[in-house]
C-alpha cells in the first residue's frame, strides 16, 4: 500500500505543476510536442491512462538506421469485448510507440495506417527511459515507478542516475538544460 501511496502522489506532484512535469520527463528523454490524436480509424480501440489521459509529449528514437519521433499509445487489441472470451483488462492493453510529425503532433501514415514501433524493436528507448521498472505506457508511469524507488531507497537499480536525477529536480538543484 505503501509503494501505491508514492505512485499516485507522483502523479498529483506532476499533474499540478505542468513546467515540474516537463522537466521530469525530460530526464527520461520525453519533449513536449502538442496535442496527439490517433487517427479515425483507431479512436473505437483507444484506452486512455487516467493519470494521463493526453498524450502531449513524444521521444526521438531509431530503427533500422532511421530517426522518428514518436509517442507511447494505448489501445485494444481487439475492436469489441467478447464475454465469452474474458480474460483480464491487460490482456486486451497493446502499448505501441506512434510515430509522429513533431511539428504537427499528427501521427505519420503509411498507407493510411499509423507507423507503430515495439519498444523493444527499436533504438534510444531504453537507453532513455532506463530499465528501472516495465511499467512504459507512459512516461508518467516509468516516472512514478522510479519516484517510489526514489521515497523507499531501492538499491540495485539498472538506472539509479535516474531516481536520483528525479530527487535533484524536486530540490531544486539540477541544472537546467
Amino acid at each position: 500500500m505503501e509503494r501505491l501511496f508514492y505512485h499516485e502522489l507522483f502523479h498529483i506532484i506532476s499533474r499540478s505543476n505542468t513546467q515540474l512535469r516537463d522537466e521530469l520527463y525530460a530526464l527520461i528523454g520525453f519533449q513536449p510536442c502538442g496535442v496527439v490524436s490517433l487517427p479515425k480509424g483507431m479512436m473505437p480501440q483507444r484506452i486512455s491512462n487516467p493519470d494521463a489521459p493526453i498524450i502531449e509529449h513524444s521521444i526521438k528514437i531509431t530503427e533500422e538506421g532511421e530517426p522518428h519521433w514518436v509517442a507511447p499509445v494505448l489501445f485494444s487489441r481487439i475492436p469489441e469485448y467478447d464475454p465469452k472470451v474474458g480474460g483480464t483488462f491487460f490482456r486486451y492493453l497493446e502499448m505501441r510507440l506512434m510515430a509522429i510529425d513533431r511539428d504537427s503532433a499528427k501521427p505519420v501514415l503509411r498507407d493510411d495506417k499509423p507507423v507503430m514501433f515495439r519498444p523493444r524493436e527499436v533504438k534510444g528507448f531504453f537507453e532513455q527511459i532506463g530499465n528501472n521498472t516495465s511499467y512504459i505506457l507512459h512516461p508518467e508511469e516509468t516516472l512514478a515507478n522510479n519516484f517510489v524507488f526514489l521515497i523507499t531507497g531501492k538499491k540495485n537499480l539498472p538506472n539509479p542516475e535516474i531516481p536520483k536525477n528525479i530527487k535533484k529536480i524536486l530540490l531544486g538543484t539540477q541544472p537546467k538544460n
